[in-house]
């Protein structure tokens, strides 16, 4: 088994899940890749992460091979869109708001 292995400056674990997870979290319902494997640590100021290589080159084929179709690129966004409205709505609540009246 062969490893993809990077290695940088320390990413905080929660900055690093999104990196690491976020584009299979939120892309798994339209890819039918599973998560590639990873192994991260963090070690004094470095970090270092890894990919198994032959899932992750499999993820990053489905992963192209669906965003160069337009029409489910179209429909994912479609469902981004649906999916942030909620939070989008709460923002706009919050921008009409006179902080000034609220409690601490």
């Amino acid at each position: 088994m062969s490893w993809l292995v990077y290695k940088r400056g320390t990413i905080e674990p929660f900055r690093a899940y999104l990196l690491l997870f976020g584009v299979y979290k939120y892309f798994r319902h339209d890819i039918e890749a599973s998560q590639p494997r990873t192994l991260y640590i963090n070690e004094g100021d470095k970090l270092h992460w890894s990919w198994e290589k032959t899932s992750f080159d499999k993820f990053n084929k489905q992963l192209l091979d669906f965003l160069k179709n337009p029409r489910r690129l179209s429909r994912h966004f479609d469902w981004l869109d649906k999916t942030a409205e909620p939070a989008l709505a709460d923002c706009q609540h919050l921008i009409k708001t006179d902080l000034t009246k609220l409690s601490n």
